[in-house]
């Protein structure tokens, strides 16, 4: 017979690959053998998640339209001798009676169906050197049971999209559901004149003829090895592309008015919508706890988010990781590389900037406060799902990898290590349900000239290190230490405690758990590899300081765990009794 911290240890050593990022940014591929690939490295180290950015819908005049390579070959003849298919478009916008507000594109560069041309008499589809599709929109919101009725000196924004023989999302929600896995797309990223913009009406349109498209072509890949029955089961959801600050979105009323369309939108084909927004703790420029918490009610109030991914803002300099003991410290002390980054971006910084000089908290107060928050609107009638989401790339340029289009990355930046990923998961992994990054390409799968090996693979070999995303005592009255994390091997597992006894003396000391849980997240609807772990006592509760520091190390981890705690209270209410 097994003893029950043995079998935890086997059960773990055989998850110990499945590292707990199992949700990733990827760019766009133009093969299926491109995107069978990155795939099967991606759920190599776990993964089961893929989420992609669409481009922008752009407002653009007739000029900029003929000078774009992508619609160059878009005339009205096969040989494309006869005026431009906007010179046309003009011709006929004008026969018909309607104003031609603007022109627009979206590239996408995706194969769509005759059922984005909803009008018929007016649309258009051009076969030349590429595919493209002439879509009038009106620039007013329009009854869906009468989209072509139209009067005379109707304002109209003519759309033109491009297809040029690879469509890169349909090979991904092709590949993706023969694997299993979810997909979120993106949703057509507004124009930046959006959402009080007098054409707003055209983007809307747009944007619901996406969506049938999406779930008339997806629902015809038909599977036979998979659990869904079509490729368009495998499409769980929309994102919204770009995050916006969350400190900042509680003021921002036009882009909730955008969310919420957008994710009626998506609800109304049986999808979920997903809202990324981004940590700004800053005290120049950035926001405090405070109002990334009103940022966060704000969002679900009004979205009809059914996941909220929190892009922790660590890579761009913006957030921080510390534990309570740590924030009058040197930066450069505890986070070397940040220091780096907040140096290069604002080279008159002082030297041995501390954390409180420079943020209004850490990750960890940050994602703690959202998760109470959570919970509250969970209480009042809002179910959501929260998201950490970890920027796997650090603002500095010395040892880049590549921008990859698709990301929503666009310039340079050094790849993280994945110690420092390890950090993002003790920071923030206890408080959601899922952790995602950003991005795949090109942070994980790059080889910068200081590396022999990709991030994906250093990831892979060092998969089952123990990480701690949070240490306490389990209560007032039981001061065992509790650790929740990922690959606490059970018995088999050692920790070091290091506490102060009632003379202030410290003592390091190594002990065992002797209670696991290894289904804590499942059970309790967070990440669901989260092993909870109560240790064996160091000390006797007379021996310890009623007031102090813990510190936890897990054998082999990274990265320690401390708490602070102060029970003078409560110890001297007990002795009067």
């Amino acid at each position: 017979m097994l003893s029950w911290g043995t079998l935890l240890y086997v059960l773990s050593v055989c998850a110990a690959q499945r590292y707990p990022i199992t949700a990733a940014w990827f760019s766009d591929h133009l093969s299926r053998d491109n995107w069978n690939e990155t795939l099967a490295n991606f759920t190599k180290n776990g993964g089961d998640t893929v989420l992609v950015k669409a481009p922008q819908f752009q407002f653009r005049s007739q000029h900029e339209m003929e000078a774009d390579p992508d619609f160059a070959w878009c005339g009205t003849t096969a040989t494309n001798t006869g005026p431009t298919c906007f010179a046309d478009a003009k011709k006929e916008m004008n026969q018909l009676g309607f104003k031609i507000a603007s022109f627009a594109s979206y590239k996408s560069g995706e194969n769509f169906s005759d059922v984005i041309v909803a009008c018929p008499a007016f649309e258009k589809k051009f076969d030349r050197a590429r595919t493209y599709f002439r879509l009038v929109l009106p620039t007013t919101v329009r009854p869906q049971s009468q989209p072509c009725d139209l009067p005379t000196g109707s304002s109209v924004v003519v759309l033109f999209t491009s297809f040029a023989g690879v469509d890169s999302n349909e090979l991904l929600v092709r590949t993706a559901a023969e694997r299993n896995m979810s997909v979120y797309l993106g949703i057509p990223e507004a124009p930046d004149t959006l959402p009080n913009h007098q054409y707003m009406g055209a983007y809307y349109e747009w944007f619901s003829r996406l969506l049938v498209d999406h779930q008339q072509r997806y629902s015809g890949i038909v599977l036979r090895k998979s659990k869904y029955k079509t490729a368009y089961d495998a499409v769980t959801g929309y994102n919204s592309g770009d995050a916006l600050p969350l400190g900042d979105c509680s003021t921002v009323k036009d882009a909730l008015i955008l969310y919420s369309t957008q994710g009626n939108t998506v609800h109304h084909h049986g999808k979920k919508f997903l809202v990324s927004a981004s940590v700004d703790l800053r005290k120049t420029g950035g926001y405090s706890i405070d109002d990334h918490v009103h940022g966060l009610n704000a969002l679900v109030s009004t979205s009809v988010a059914d996941v909220m991914n929190i892009h922790e803002g660590r890579g761009f300099g913006k957030s921080c990781y510390y534990w309570p003991t740590q924030n009058a410290l040197p930066i450069s002390q505890v986070d070397k590389t940040l220091d780096e980054v907040l140096h290069y971006q604002n080279p008159q910084l002082k030297p041995n900037v501390t954390f409180d000089d420079f943020f209004f908290g850490s990750i960890q107060q940050l994602m703690e406060s959202l998760f109470i928050a959570r919970e509250g609107l969970q209480k009042n009638g809002s179910s959501f799902d929260m998201w950490l989401n970890i920027e796997a790339f650090e603002f500095l340029q010395d040892n880049p990898c590549l921008p990859t289009s698709g990301t929503g990355i666009s310039i340079t930046m050094d790849r993280v290590t994945k110690g420092r990923l390890d950090m993002a998961l003790s920071a923030g992994a206890v408080f959601v349900q899922k952790v995602s990054v950003s991005a795949w390409n090109p942070d994980f799968t790059c080889i910068p000239k200081n590396s022999s090996s990709t991030l994906a693979q250093q990831v892979y070999n060092d998969a089952g290190r123990p990480i701690i995303a949070n240490c306490s005592f389990h209560s007032q009255y039981n001061r065992s230490v509790v650790v929740i994390g990922f690959n606490l091997l059970g018995e088999t597992q050692g920790f070091t405690v290091t506490w102060s006894d009632i003379g202030h003396t410290r003592h390091n000391s190594d002990v065992n758990g002797y209670y696991f849980e290894a289904d804590f997240g499942s059970e309790h609807h967070l990440v669901p590899s989260l092993i909870y772990t109560q240790l064996y006592d160091p000390y006797n509760s007379m021996q310890l300081n009623p007031k102090g520091t813990v510190r936890v190390k897990a054998r082999g981890a990274n990265r320690a765990c401390v708490f602070t705690y102060d029970y003078t209270k409560v110890d001297n209410e007990t002795g009067d009794k």
